[in-house]
């Protein structure tokens, strides 16, 4: 048995039988297997030597990490933990050092004040691993955001995110096409080299494409049939394309960008309009056509009207004659 973020450090040989490497988040602690000799006996036995221990918590904590948004965007600020510990205290703070959330890992309870104070209830505090999601993004979200855990140890680390543009106004970026058309969801950004591209479908969020940050191609749910031969995904802009458009496939889109520090959200609303809007070109017409009628409604009136003042004259005359 091993046990990490503790003063403590036992393990029983009977359990290992081979050189082991255990990973924590983003780091790793090494251990070497050390055959020997014990006197007359001539047993065999493994020693664990402790070589390497970095960074028990994962986090960073003399780098700022930038983070740049568009405004309608969500993003989650990672805290690269695999669980909250229970001797630990998890707080995110904003530039000022006002709490907007935060973690007792004792007592198991999870406040987001912040949700009652500017961002009106558009953060998300993960329980298990800390890490905080801003929803809706606004450009007033812009600033430096602080996470700060501390217990028996203690790691700070430090984000500055930056709003630059419109995405959506609400979150979700409204599309409309024509049944039979297609239409294209664009992420808006210009290249995503080595992060992880993830589309998803629908309330229950089913999966469409997922990328792979080694072999660099997409992985296609190959289960929906209903959107066999509609998609075709842009690896390197995220951009996907559905073909195509019927009732079937039109909904929310959702596609996460996930990068080492931060993932990245965007919500589309695809919806169809009826077939029988009228195109550019067939209403210029249509109003031309329209146009004509007014108008010769309004000469057939002027000309009754003419015809009835010369008819009232003409009865005058008589009755003077």
């Amino acid at each position: 048995m091993f046990r990490f973020f503790d003063t403590s450090f036992e393990a029983s040989v009977s359990d290992v039988t081979a050189l082991g490497r255990f990973a924590l988040g983003t780091e790793a602690i090494h251990f070497v297997q050390i055959q020997s000799d014990i006197s007359m006996r001539n047993h065999s036995f493994l020693v664990l030597v402790l070589l390497l221990v970095v960074g028990v918590f994962g986090v960073d904590t003399d780098v700022v990490k930038s983070v740049s948004v568009m405004e309608g965007d969500s993003v989650t600020l990672h805290t690269n933990l695999t669980e909250i510990q229970t001797d630990w205290e998890l707080k995110w703070k904003i530039q000022d050092d006002t709490i907007i959330a935060e973690i007792d890992g004792e007592t198991n309870i999870m406040t987001v004040p912040g949700n009652k104070n500017g961002f009106e209830g558009r953060l998300k505090l993960n329980k298990t691993t800390g890490s905080l999601t801003i929803t809706n993004i606004k450009t007033t979200d812009s600033g430096v955001y602080k996470l700060k855990i501390s217990g028996k140890n203690l790691a700070e680390s430090e984000f500055s995110v930056t709003v630059r543009g419109v995405f959506s106004d609400d979150g979700v970026k409204k599309m409309s096409a024509k049944k039979g058309e297609s239409v294209i969801l664009q992420t808006e950004i210009i290249s995503i080299p080595d992060n992880v591209i993830e589309w998803t479908f629908g309330p229950q969020d089913t999966a469409l494409f997922k990328t792979d940050r080694q072999k660099k191609t997409p992985r296609y749910n190959e289960d929906d049939v209903k959107f066999k031969d509609r998609l075709h995904l842009d690896t390197k802009s995220g951009d996907l394309t559905v073909k195509n458009i019927n009732s079937e496939v039109s909904g929310l889109y959702k596609v996460k960008i996930i990068k080492r520090t931060h993932t990245l959200q965007k919500i589309f609303s695809v919806t169809l309009y009826a077939s029988h809007r009228i195109s550019g070109s067939a209403g210029t017409g249509v109003s031309v056509i329209c146009v004509a009628i007014v108008l010769a409604c309004a000469v057939a009136v002027c000309y009754w009207k003419k015809r009835k003042q010369s008819g009232k004259m003409y009865d005058d005359d008589d009755q003077w004659s």
